[in-house]
């Protein structure tokens, strides 16, 4: 099933891209460069809650697992370059929300798939750094991920700029702008069959991104990032796995051919040395051309024990604003014959809260964490009045290794 993990939240869409243009900040005393040759294994598995029987017209009530296993080694070329290389592998098992039914008094209620979908995607990717001054570097990434119904070849380049002071000293601030490209293309399972006639057998999307940043050093302990983010896809965006109910009829799900999104970025970091604890201050902006607009809210704190342990306790509010053209089902149809009932492009908030602990042993670092996700429409931004019967709470937990040599 093609796009299974697109994940909860408006943002998450723009997935590879973003991550591909996306400029780090590195906190005095917590974050250090790795030099040498570095090795990392990080695995989570993903846990959603079953959906409640109240809210279930049909289908099965357990809902996805997923499962993933991330490999990346990197290493130095010369004193001026380095490479990567990356593998995601996932599997997925469980059920899917397929569409949503008035019950009767009018209220929504979903209907899920069978829980029968057995998926596999493997996602591979490379990129190479290149500092050609001091002040200057650029980075390239190339790669493709698939799984029976899908694939996808993405692109990025990354330049940062950090001049020097007028004294010659280094710089503070640092200057970055990147982009990237992705082609998509898609072959639902059983597509334009006798059982789904209306599905697609085939369709292709493009996307591009572009953003710019400038992070600043206001002190030892002080950082500060802005960031601006700009997406756009065309061609198939809709989900050939989802229905909706338009005036007493299953349609297939319809959206607009074109989405254009727009994100803003802020981050603060300080460190506090004599505790050894830092704070971490996000704050992100999304709007979108389909008329949803979100705020993320992230507070987290990281803390040392002793030399060898660093934990991180975190807190994330998220809200969104509905797409133009959703509805949970459909009295009569749109004019634009529009049709979406999925829960990612309805109203509602999230909030998540995580902790994380990261274990230094010589060259070798362990790491541990848990995330719980709830999601709803009793605290969002705006009011809502009716809350989409498949909204997702979930659990996810998380394992890793990094050992690096020659450092």
């Amino acid at each position: 099933m093609a796009n299974y993990k697109q994940g909860h939240e408006t943002m998450k869409g723009l997935g590879t891209l973003a991550a591909l243009t996306t400029a780090a900040l590195s906190l005095p005393g917590i974050a250090d460069a790795a030099d040498g040759v570095q090795f990392d294994y990080r695995s989570s598995f993903y846990r959603e809650q079953n959906i409640e029987s109240d809210k279930l017209a049909g289908g099965s009530a357990s809902r996805f697992d997923i499962d993933s296993h991330y490999f990346s080694a990197k290493a130095p070329i010369d004193d001026d370059s380095s490479v990567g290389v990356a593998l995601n592998y996932e599997t997925l098992s469980g059920a899917s929300p397929w569409f949503v039914l008035p019950d009767a008094n009018g209220a929504p209620v979903q209907v899920m798939t069978a829980a029968t979908i057995e998926e596999r995607r493997i996602e591979m990717s490379g990129n190479y750094t290149h500092r050609p001054t001091d002040i200057i570097e650029m980075d390239w990434s190339l790669g493709f991920s698939g799984e029976d119904d899908y694939r996808a070849v993405h692109a990025g380049y990354k330049a940062s700029l950090t001049p020097n002071e007028s004294d010659g000293r280094p710089g503070q601030t640092t200057w970055s702008l990147g982009g990237g490209i992705s082609d998509d293309v898609l072959r639902p399972t059983e597509g334009a069959s006798a059982a789904f006639p209306d599905r697609i057998a085939k369709a292709r999307r493009d996307s591009w991104t572009a953003q710019g940043g400038v992070s600043q050093i206001f002190g030892r302990t002080t950082t500060g990032q802005f960031s601006a983010l700009y997406t756009r896809q065309s061609g198939y965006l809709s989900d050939p796995y989802k229905e909706a109910f338009v005036d007493g009829n299953r349609e297939q799900d319809n959206r607009p051919d074109d989405r254009r999104q727009y994100a803003l970025m802020l981050r603060a970091r300080q460190y506090f040395e004599k505790i050894r604890g830092a704070l971490h201050l996000d704050y992100r902006f999304y709007e979108d051309d389909w008329n949803i607009t979100a705020h993320t809210h992230e507070v987290s704190w990281l803390q040392r024990f002793g030399r060898a342990v660093r934990g991180t306790l975190g807190l994330r509010y998220y809200s969104q604003s509905q797409a133009y053209f959703y509805q949970p089902f459909y009295e009569q149809a749109r004019n634009d014959a529009l049709a979406s009932s999925d829960y990612r492009l309805s109203p509602h908030a999230a909030i998540s809260a995580r902790m994380k602990f990261d274990w230094e042993v010589a060259d070798w670092t362990f790491r541990a964490g848990i995330e719980s996700y709830r999601s709803g429409t009793s605290f969002t931004l705006e009011n809502t009045n009716v809350e989409h019967p498949g909204l997702v709470d979930f659990e996810t937990y998380s394992f890793g290794i990094t050992k690096q040599f020659g450092r």
